[in-house]
């Protein structure tokens, strides 16, 4: 057989593999969908759920192009054009995905929080409205932070569309964001250290009427710091001034909870050593209680915004490769869906308006 027509017929044999892998694949992802349409006819639908039919169906759409750059080198080296690229890519793609899974929850669990607070009279404690204000910081990160996020990567990895815009956006609700919540979560520390420090004048010092006008001067100071950026004269300022305000937030809350764990002990001495009244000893559990929900929050967005902090220390050192700033973007914007988790762990109350949590009666038989 000639050289030129066995070649011919190798190449021929490696498509039709391909082909046989695309089918193989669709084959096994439609399998479920004929299994649940046999158990249909025998009348078991519980049996495999049709969510996890379309699911596997739909999967059959992201194995398809996995099979092309496996098989197709060609492919592979226009998509993966060097291994440094393929990383990169990887990591993109990576975030994406966590991002648009991530964004319609952030959305969903923070507007029931705050429609909890809202509605339910029992949760309409200072420390809860101001968990509420939090909570709106953090569905507008589902609302603008991560679609823009997800509109500039996916425009960027495909090469169809102008991403810059999208990138814009994403930045600039980014840090006016991070800042409004470090503000919030300074809010609600200072709230408790009202409430466990100077329990007599509580009501005196907060007020619904003095949450408002903080919450709203909280706002003006997270606009202000990023409208700064976009004016040229000031733009170094605006740096400056987005770093002392974090800066000021972590000090003072550091130093809020130092006092707040000295008098939380204090308090427990006199209630092991004295005899004080059941009524306040109550009160002061109450007050504990929401105060170790605002430790777990603090610690929570300790957690994913210190990425960030290691991002920035990276590029300092000129090896931005050793933690990728995607990450560290994907991180601090997945705290604002780790938050009303915390919120519904913490307190039962919200948790049964969230969740719907209906006890059942069982009637036992005679």
């Amino acid at each position: 057989m000639p050289q030129e027509e066995a070649e011919r017929f190798r190449n021929e044999n490696k498509e039709l593999k391909t082909t046989v892998y695309v089918v193989c694949a669709l084959m096994l992802c439609f399998l479920p969908m004929a299994l649940r349409l046999v158990i249909h006819l025998m009348k078991r639908p519980e049996i495999i759920s049709s969510l996890w039919v379309r699911t596997f169906a739909m999967l059959n759409s992201l194995l398809n192009p996995l099979i092309y750059c496996c098989r197709q080198e060609e492919i592979r080296n226009f998509v993966f054009k060097t291994r440094t690229q393929a990383i990169r890519f990887l990591l993109d793609v990576a975030t994406l995905i966590i991002n648009s899974i991530a964004c319609p929850f952030t959305v969903l669990l923070n507007m029931l929080v705050i429609m909890a607070v809202k509605r339910r009279r029992r949760l309409q404690t200072k420390s809860n409205i101001l968990l509420a204000c939090l909570a709106a910081t953090d569905a507008l990160t589902g609302l603008i932070t991560q679609p823009a996020f997800i509109l500039w990567k996916t425009f960027e990895i495909t090469g169809a569309l102008n991403y810059n815009p999208a990138r814009v956006i994403h930045g600039s609700a980014l840090r006016a964001l991070s800042v409004s919540s470090c503000l919030h979560l300074t809010l609600v520390t200072a709230e408790r250290l009202v409430a466990i420090k100077f329990t007599m004048n509580y009501l005196y010092i907060v007020s619904e009427e003095k949450i408002k006008v903080v919450v709203i001067l909280c706002w003006v100071v997270s606009l202000v710091c990023e409208v700064l950026k976009f004016i040229k004269p000031v733009k170094n300022f605006s740096f400056f001034f987005i770093a002392l305000t974090i800066s000021s937030c972590i000090i003072f809350v550091t130093f809020s909870y130092v006092l707040l764990y000295i008098e939380g002990r204090r308090h427990r001495k006199l209630i092991k050593t004295q005899q004080i009244p059941q009524e306040e000893v109550e009160h002061f559990a109450k007050e504990n209680k929401a105060l170790t929900t605002t430790v777990y929050v603090v610690g929570a967005l300790a957690v994913c915004f210190s990425p960030i902090a290691l991002a920035f220390i990276t590029f300092l050192l000129k090896r931005p490769d050793i933690f990728p700033p995607l990450w560290a973007r994907t991180f601090s914007m997945l705290n604002s869906l780790l938050n009303p988790l915390i919120y519904c762990w913490r307190q039962k109350e919200l948790r049964k308006f969230i969740f719907k949590l209906k006890t059942q009666q069982v009637v036992h038989p005679p």
